[in-house]
């Protein structure tokens, strides 16, 4: 408490987005902004005087989040951002709120009660965002209601959310991507309708009943997960076309500018993992490149990404994890390669450790690798626009 958190770069490197509460003894978070041009933060939204109940009635999604992560801090926990319009939306009191950094408003979005995930369109006029089972979407400005995008009165079956395999060991913790035009929305279709349930007592709440959860154990029915592309104006839908049946795991979703609708999809027995493109308007799709291993395909946060002409990945090669492009390492063989932090057209910025106790901040361009943090090592890292956030380990 009161030690910035959740950084975010946004408006093109100017300006550094964070959480933080006013002190050790104070649980709750506020929306801080620091300026990289003048080196001056501000209070963005401070959720005392933005909601009288800033706990409010917390969506079941949203406990299962902060549980996940061991969220334990009250006032705002989590945000999305909008990197060319400088705007923030997050949840408080069980209510969507987007703030506006250079208009310095913060709006309520009527019709939001349960928001959970929200995600904020690229040109920043829309925020989307999960109500129980459906998705739904809203005009930054807070000028209509949010509006039901889809839903479905099938029981077990939700849009726009990671299901429980997804979240808990994959690191995708989002159902929904907006593209590059503000117009679409990738959306994932999950059907828990074949899965067992489980129900999980709380120890602390002997009297409370028993939550249930549908898990998938080893051996049994995975989640039925399909991809849509949704148009936000009319809610017509185009089904992505995959080999689901192989390839049952939906791993990681990209929708970059000038890129399309890339799919991370990988078998059960986490051997093979696949890199397919999606034609939008149609659904169809491309093989681009695989990762094949004969034990296990781990899942690295931040790749397989595009850059240049190929793509980045992080592999086992020989005895360490290496950076790949194309397949050559361009990592040093005494680095183990823990994750991409980003990439510009010249440079990569990555974290490895040389040590294994300790994961430091590279990057790597024509001139060669070059180390960013200062040997004590970092526990997170950000970047955007050559600027760079991180935390001392120690």
């Amino acid at each position: 408490m009161g030690v910035p958190r959740d950084f975010a770069v946004i408006g093109e490197g100017s300006h550094v987005l964070f959480l933080r509460s006013s002190g050790p003894d104070d649980p709750v978070n506020a929306l801080w902004a620091f300026d990289t041009s003048t080196g001056a933060e501000r209070v963005v939204v401070d959720p005392r005087e933005l909601a009288k109940d800033i706990d409010g009635e917390m969506p079941a999604a949203e406990r299962a989040r902060r549980e996940r992560v061991r969220e334990s801090a009250a006032g705002i926990t989590s945000y999305a951002a909008s990197n060319k319009e400088l705007k923030v939306a997050f949840p408080l009191g069980g209510e969507l709120f987007v703030a506006d950094l250079v208009n310095e408003t913060c709006v309520t979005i009527e019709n939001s009660t349960g928001a959970f995930d929200p995600r904020l369109s690229g040109d920043g006029q829309l925020v989307s965002f999960v109500v129980d089972n459906s998705l739904r979407v809203a005009p930054t400005d807070g000028s209509k209601p949010a509006a039901t995008l889809i839903a479905e009165d099938t029981a077990g079956v939700s849009w726009g959310s990671a299901e429980f395999v997804a979240a808990e060991e994959m690191r995708r913790n989002r159902g929904h991507w907006w593209d590059p035009t503000s117009r679409k929305l990738a959306v994932a279709r999950v059907d828990l309708t074949d899965v067992n349930v489980w129900h999980i007592s709380a120890p602390n709440e002997p009297t409370d009943t028993p939550r249930a959860i549908s898990y998938p154990a080893a051996g049994t029915n995975n989640a039925d997960v399909k991809m849509y592309v949704i148009d936000v104006s009319d809610a017509s839908q185009v089904e992505v076309d995959w080999d689901r049946q192989s390839y049952p795991y939906l791993v990681d979703v990209t929708w970059g500018d000038n890129e399309p609708l890339t799919l991370t999809v990988q078998t059960r027995d986490q051997r093979s993992m696949k890199i397919v493109e999606v034609q939008a308007d149609t659904g169809e799709t491309v093989n681009v490149t695989e990762i094949v291993d004969p034990d296990w395909v781990e899942i690295v946060p931040g790749t397989p990404r595009r850059w240049r002409d190929g793509w980045l990945t992080i592999q086992e090669h020989g005895a360490t994890r290496a950076l790949l492009h194309n397949g050559t390492p361009i990592s040093p063989p005494d680095q183990w390669v823990r994750s991409v932090v980003d990439l510009e057209e010249n440079r990569i910025t990555y974290t490895a450790s040389e040590d294994p106790t300790t994961i430091e901040l590279w990057s790597y361009d024509q001139d060669g690798h070059k180390l960013h943090s200062d040997g004590d090592g970092v526990t997170f890292a950000n970047g955007s626009h050559s600027v760079l956030i991180t935390q001392r380990s120690s």
